[in-house]
């Protein structure tokens, strides 16, 4: 039941806690247990095993009695290390952090708490969230569980080695120039750059305040949408919000997507990138395209256009 558990995704896991066939403690304890024997992979900085444990208690009397908070509700997850959590350890991977605790949560952690998700720690990144490799940080690189010889891709690479290695269901990251993107391509996972200002980055240690983006980390799509869902909202306290209506970001996954106009700056990738990931990609527009989705060439964008010359 252990390697099951380890390989269910938050939809699965929200469809048995209903069922009554699994409960969030069972659940927590399993994935807390697979934590702490890691030796290799180096994917967490601090492992909150008794908030955990508490927080999945609750969950499961809520399942027992007057139902979920939110298909979040008791679904275990990590958080990058630069999200402020009130009373644990915040270290942005850095040794000058090395004993900050901060005195509130980032936003984020706030309103998954309010869903009922389950933290059971912080993820390894690299320095201050300033890197690809995620192998600069006083704690001591974290390793890609696909290949222990090859980095996880950073800043946010602890977030996704802890999902690829089955660690966590679910993760929270940041991206500035990919530190989301880069890492879920590394460890094969979805890494997911929301608009700016449809998750707030209020209580999260910033790198460049016009740039930084706070994102969902999965293993599926549609689990994606799910925590995406479960992190947006507007928040007074970050000026960039967004103050536009909730939405339900699962609602067109299935949908067809026939007449559906797909833009293709071929340009940009076609000359530099290497064979087996350009190949990937022009399979994934050919099927696109056999779908009757309308594949738009694009013109490469050029930004002297928009900002001007370079001074």
């Amino acid at each position: 039941m252990n390697e099951t558990i380890r390989n269910l995704g938050i939809k699965e896991l929200g469809e048995l806690y209903r069922k009554r066939e699994l409960s969030p403690v069972e659940v927590t304890k399993n994935l807390l247990e697979l934590i702490h024997s890691d030796k290799e992979i180096n994917a967490f900085i601090t492992v909150t095993d008794e908030k955990a444990l508490r927080d999945a208690q609750k969950s499961e009397q809520r399942f027992l009695k007057e139902g979920p908070l939110s298909p979040m509700d008791g679904i275990p997850y990590s958080a990058k290390d630069n999200y402020f959590t009130k009373g644990i350890l915040t270290t942005i991977g850095s040794a000058i952090y090395k004993d900050f605790y901060p005195e509130y949560n980032a936003s984020v952690i706030n309103r998954l708490d309010g869903a009922g998700a389950v933290l059971v720690g912080k993820n390894n990144t690299h320095e201050f969230a300033s890197g690809a490799t995620n192998d600069v940080n006083f704690c001591g690189p974290c390793k890609n569980p696909r290949n222990l010889s090859k980095v996880p891709g950073g800043s946010s690479g602890g977030s996704a080695a802890a999902l690829a290695a089955h660690m966590v269901p679910a993760a929270i990251g940041t991206d500035t120039t990919g530190s989301l993107r880069l890492p879920a391509a590394c460890c094969g996972v979805v890494g997911m750059k929301p608009t700016q200002g449809r998750v707030s980055k209020y209580g999260v240690y910033p790198l460049s305040n016009s740039l930084d983006h706070t994102g969902p980390l999965t293993r599926s799509v549609e689990d994606s949408a799910i925590l995406l869902g479960a992190m947006a909202g507007y928040d007074p306290l970050d000026p960039m919000s967004l103050n536009v209506p909730a939405a339900d970001f699962t609602q067109e996954i299935g949908e067809n997507v026939k007449n559906l106009v797909i833009g293709v700056p071929y340009g940009i990738f076609e000359d530099t990138t290497e064979y087996c990931v350009y190949d990937d990609v022009m399979k994934s527009i050919a099927i696109l395209r056999d779908m009757g989705a309308v594949i738009k060439p694009m013109e490469d964008p050029d930004p002297t256009k928009e900002y001007g010359e370079a001074c």
